[in-house]
């Protein structure tokens, strides 16, 4: 049985298993694929084709290959419904590290329903009238990393260092933008920990644009025009610490859950909390000392004492039955493990008889992290230097979730100076549904980006996958950088 750390692992922590994938080092090449060479560097490029297990979408699925590092990134791009050459660009990853992004790919978000009944399983593509898809104005690509998450192949730095993962990232958006030139702007999406992903892909593009500029790079400029974040773990020490207090007190957001513990537990985790602390400092204080050590204590004290709850932890309103408090989807996994559905995904070809093994969550991914103190690495110092690029950015929230919950990103959205003042005094009624935001245009540089941050209520961990209203807020936020 999987113990209570795998429950906070799925998007935000650490679990133990092996599993491993090699390169694809023959690639899948045929008449139905197309290949997207990268402008300038030969041994990138993008093996993609229409996949025709969704009819009435217009479903790509195909790898993003380096012959030199030996990898194979596999992706599902949901090409636009309307002027899909033209329209604006929006990359999603599901967070982990280690989940893979085909939970959305074939979801209410393309409406290319799953199901199963007499006639076998099949992709349904039954769209909602006055129910937006995601990919209505937007060309969106669910991408599977970092390496060894579902279809993704490969080894090296890039499956356990987000740093490296931004490299990949930055070059596979070279090659779609080589396909699609007339493509004007890019953005960056992600919940849980894509806090460590969007912030790294986002401070590479930064970079490299700053050295286009400067003469340094013959690449290509990649407008970047966004970015989102929701429920993100950011590897602050503000919320690991907020973990211990969320159970024993108050939320700041009125409408989130109250304390879960009793007096004579809260006393004992007191302590844990602050033996927690002395090792974040220590982590802190000196980068050679063993920051992975630092997370695995603080990980296994916060699962002992969220497990007394009873409660699940990406939604505390309700109680988990079993130890798992998030869906593994068995009906997908049995789906994509059908060797059919591999040949029409380009995942293997038409004269292999074995398919690739796919799992919505590779744990393997997320212990490689750990071990690199990835974890506990803190992205959110860069989120000052995306929006002083220009960069708009929303962090959202679900106000129900413990795992990264309000309190702590409130505290990360404070000490980073997202925001004038205390946050809690700054917020207002949101008008398109049940929360509150706060919006700054950081008046302190002219030419920087516009931050959002947004606490919807009633939400657990996974806004973008539960929230009815996400399609509408993801596109308007994309379109027109309102909420």
């Amino acid at each position: 049985m999987p113990s209570i750390a795998l429950v906070l692992a799925l998007l935000c922590g650490v679990a133990i298993a092996s599993n491993q994938y090699p390169f694809l080092s023959s690639p899948l090449t045929n008449n139905r694929s197309q290949i997207w060479q990268h402008p300038l560097e030969e041994d990138y490029y993008i093996e993609v084709r229409s996949c025709n297990l969704c009819l009435g979408q217009d479903l790509w699925s195909g790898y993003f290959h380096s012959t030199r590092e030996k990898f194979s990134i596999f992706f599902v791009f949901a090409r636009a419904r309307n002027d899909p050459e033209t329209a604006p660009l929006a990359i999603w990853t599901n967070g982990g590290p280690g989940a893979s992004a085909l939970s959305l790919a074939f979801s209410p978000a393309t409406y290319c329903i799953l199901e199963e009944d007499y006639l076998g399983m099949r992709l349904s593509y039954k769209p909602k009238p006055q129910v937006k898809l995601w990919n209505d104005k937007l060309n969106v690509v669910f991408i599977e990393q970092p390496l060894g998450t579902g279809f993704s192949r490969g080894a090296g730095k890039g499956e356990d260092d987000t740093r490296i993962g931004a490299e990949y990232i930055y070059e596979f958006i070279q090659v779609v933008l080589a396909r699609y030139p007339h493509i004007p702007d890019v953005s960056l999406h992600s919940l849980s920990y894509g806090g460590h992903f969007i912030p790294e892909w986002a401070k590479k593009i930064v970079d490299e644009n700053a050295n286009v500029k400067e003469g340094k790079s013959n690449n290509n400029m990649i407008p970047l025009k966004s970015v989102t974040m929701g429920n993100a773990w950011f590897g602050a020490d503000e919320q690991y610490l907020s973990r211990f207090d969320s159970l024993c007190h108050p939320s700041q957001s009125m409408t989130a859950f109250p304390p879960l513990l009793g007096d004579a537990e809260c006393q004992r985790l007191s302590i844990h909390r602050s033996i927690c602390a002395d090792h974040l400092k220590r982590c802190r204080d000196n980068l050679s000392d063993n920051c992975a050590a630092a997370h695995l204590w603080c990980l296994t004290s916060i699962s002992f004492y969220s497990g007394q709850t009873g409660r699940n932890m990406f939604h505390v309103s309700t109680f988990a039955t079993t130890i798992e408090g998030y869906n593994t989807y068995p009906a997908l996994t049995r789906y994509l493990n059908l060797r059919p559905v591999q040949v029409a995904l380009g995942v293997i070809g038409p004269d292999e008889s074995i398919p690739q093994k796919w799992e919505f969550y590779n744990s393997t991914v997320s212990v490689l992290h750990t071990l690199a103190g990835d974890h506990v690495r803190r992205t959110d110092t860069l989120l000052p230097i995306i929006l002083n690029a220009g960069v708009d950015m929303l962090i959202y929230e679900g106000t129900l979730d413990y795992v990264c919950g309000v309190d702590g990103v409130r505290a990360v959205i404070e000490s980073q100076g997202l925001i004038e003042g205390k946050i809690s005094r700054e917020l207002t009624e949101w008008k398109h549904g049940s929360g509150r935001y706060v919006c700054s245009a950081n008046s302190k540089r002219s030419d920087s980006g516009k931050f959002c941050y947004l606490e919807i209520d009633g939400q657990g961990h996974g806004v973008a996958i539960e929230y009815d209203g996400w399609p509408n807020l993801f596109e308007k936020w994309v379109l027109e950088g309102s909420i």
